[in-house]
């Protein structure tokens, strides 16, 4: 209840308005809701924006909507209340009147089962009408599925038999093609058979009459050959005749020589003669070969030259018939072809109506048949529901007294849901003792605190918390504030454990005072408690811890801060001088690198050196540099001490205890 402390009595009425919500808390709990919301209305009036005022409303609401729906016991035992306060005759008997209480408990328990038969009847006639326009409109609705269903099932059939008459009209086009393409093929093959055969015998007849004709000129060379050759040898002979008569002229002119050399004459004139003359013919015979081989020669080249052009002669013309046959017998393939087709799709589209017709009607026939037997089963559904309402109607005596049982165990089962949830708002266990309640409310209260004061939703939890735990309003508002008290202090704690401030002003004070709703009163117990912080907190040391490592610098201030130092840290030479400069540090840890290649260790201790109020500050460098110029130079400076990285906890923790003693007892020298 965030308010400001300086209004003029604000905290009176701070105190009417838990007053108020003590009383609502009350009422809800009697179920007396219109009290409640009165009372409500009246705190309104005082914190209109309070966050309790709409979580009690809501949980008014919870408690109407579980009081509108008492189970059948409840009613029972109220009516055997209502017989208890009935009149009875004074001075009658115990067992009259037990007697009489028994007649009027089933007297009323058999008015409240005949009221409750009532009701079941009704509403199985409710009901019984329902099923029965739901079936009505269940049975138009599958007609019209089924007509729909029909006329999908005759589109369907035609467009499958539409693809099956353009498939097999294909089919069959193709068929027909292939047997024409067929037959052609046969009927040009034939031709081109016949064609080739004239021609050949053509051909034939012609290269004969060639080759006759190049015999008979063969016969008729050699004719004259042998001729000329007779000629010649009749004249080598009338030569050798001569020769001899003019030999035997000279045979005879010389007679007077001897017989002997005559004849050796004689046979050497003859042998020389005779070599002469076959000479003279084997020169003659090779003349008329070689005339005869040059006459044959062009006579077969001529017959070549006769023979190559009768057969181009003879290859034009079978080109030229057989083209001629072909273009006319593709010309009437393609008449033949194009009736056929025409014949086929015609036979087609009559076999497609027909077989169309077919299905239609068969498809009708079926949607019809299976229209009927839809019907007869809805109605047999029908005349079995009803049958079934009816024994149901003569069952519902038994089943009322029935029911009536299940409900009381259904009732144990949802208090036993409700206490399983219960357990898990809780924690999974119940607090046996009422302090184990008001501690374990107190903790889990703190959450919803954390942040400032909680919300409509958070209240609402918090107070259906408190229900659970069997807790009045006013420990509730105890516990409340003991939390918020608690928050505080941490708060103050935390900000003081940070090492931003050394002591909280009264801005910041005034602040968490408004964030977690701390009244005067409740300030009043808070100085005690503060007065020790701040002399717990004024007892331990605070050091600044320089360096560009993220890690390193965590760590280290872990390390101090669980050892009981104040600890502010810094990741830049300039924001570690800005700190050092507002707030006062007992102790300096700083590093030596802060970048790649700058030594701004040094320059952040000659700063430090510069500033009389800081000068005496103990002054530590942390480094992983182990050069023994760095480590000279810093001892020339006049730093107090040198540690290398990594750093040994002990050996940090000593270092610092050490110094700071030193400084602490130099401190008080010079006071004295």
């Amino acid at each position: 209840m965030p308010t400001s402390t300086a209004e003029p009595g604000l905290e009176q009425k701070k105190q009417v308005f838990r007053e108020y919500l003590r009383e609502a808390d009350r009422f809800i709990l009697e179920h007396q809701f219109q009290k409640a919301r009165q009372i409500l209305a009246k705190a309104r009036e005082l914190f209109p924006e309070n966050t309790y005022l709409a979580a009690f409303e809501e949980r008014i609401l919870v408690f109407e909507a579980k009081e509108t729906a008492p189970s059948p016991q409840s009613l029972t035992q109220e009516k055997i209340v209502s017989t208890q306060d009935a009149s009875i005759t004074p001075g009658a008997s115990i067992e009259s009147v037990s007697q009489h209480l028994e007649d009027t408990i089933r007297h009323n328990i058999e008015e409240e089962y005949q009221k409750r038969y009532t009701e079941e009847l009704r509403k199985v006639e409710s009901r019984t009408r329902e099923l029965f326009e739901q079936d009505r409109s269940k049975l138009e609705r599958e007609r019209a599925e089924i007509e729909c269903t029909v006329a999908q099932c005759v589109a369907e059939s035609r467009h499958q038999l539409e693809q099956e008459y353009q498939q097999k009209l294909r089919s069959a086009v193709i068929e027909a093609e292939q047997q024409l393409d067929q037959q052609f093929a046969k009927r040009l093959h034939a031709l081109e058979e016949e064609t080739t055969a004239r021609m050949t015998a053509r051909y034939d007849e012609g290269k004969k009459k060639l080759e006759e004709r190049f015999q008979a000129e063969i016969q008729t060379l050699l004719e004259r050959e042998r001729q000329a050759s007779e000629v010649r040898e009749g004249q080598l002979k009338e030569d050798d005749a001569r020769a001899l008569r003019h030999a035997l002229e000279q045979q005879e002119h010389l007679k007077t020589q001897s017989e002997h050399q005559q004849k050796e004459r004689s046979a050497r004139l003859k042998e020389q003669l005779e070599k002469e003359h076959q000479a003279a013919l084997g020169r003659e015979r090779t003349a008329m070969e070689q005339h005869y081989n040059q006459m044959s020669a062009e006579l077969a080249e001529r017959f070549q030259v006769q023979q190559d052009r009768l057969r181009k002669e003879f290859d034009s013309q079978l080109r030229e018939e057989v083209e001629t046959m072909r273009r006319k017998e593709t010309a009437l393939f393609e008449e033949q072809r194009a009736t056929a087709q025409r014949e086929l799709e015609l036979q087609m589209q009559q076999k497609y109506e027909k077989q169309l017709e077919t299905e239609r009607i068969r498809i009708e026939q079926d949607s019809q048949g299976a229209l009927n037997e839809e019907k007869k089963r809805l109605q047999a559904e029908f005349t079995e529901m009803v049958e079934m309402q009816n024994e149901n109607v003569r069952q519902i005596r038994i089943e009322v007294q029935q029911q009536m049982e299940q409900e009381f165990v259904e009732r144990l089962n949802r208090l036993a849901h409700e206490s399983e949830q219960k357990l898990e708002l809780l924690g999974a266990h119940i607090p046996e003792s009422h302090a184990d309640r008001l501690a374990f409310y107190r903790n889990a209260l703190r959450p919803f605190y954390q942040s400032g004061m909680p919300n409509v939703e958070q209240v609402t939890r918090i107070m259906q918390l408190k229900e659970l735990l069997e807790l009045t309003f006013d420990e509730h508002l105890q516990v409340e504030s003991e939390v918020r008290l608690d928050l505080y202090v941490e708060a103050v704690q935390q900000s003081l454990h940070a090492g931003t401030e050394q002591v909280p002003d009264s801005q910041k004070l005034d602040e968490l005072k408004q964030r977690f709703g701390i009244a005067p009163e409740e300030s009043a117990q808070l100085e005690p408690r503060m007065l020790a912080l701040l002399q717990r907190y004024s007892s331990k040391r605070r050091i600044l811890v320089a360096d560009d490592e993220k890690l390193l610098l965590s760590s280290v201030a872990d390390l101090l801060q669980g050892h009981g130092f104040h600890v502010i840290t810094a990741g830049t030479v300039e924001d570690a001088l800005e700190k050092v400069m507002k707030f006062p540090v007992d102790l300096i840890l700083s590093d030596i690198k802060f970048g790649a290649d700058d030594l701004d260790g040094f320059k952040f201790f000659d700063a430090v050196q510069r500033v009389p109020a800081l000068c005496s500050i103990p002054f530590i460098f942390m480094s992983s540099l182990r050069e023994g110029v760095i480590v000279r130079s810093g001892m020339l400076m006049g730093i107090d001490d040198y540690l290398t990285k990594p750093l040994d906890p002990e050996l940090l923790l000593a270092v610092i205890e050490g110094k700071l003693r030193r400084a602490r007892s130099t401190a008080m020298r010079q006071k004295t």
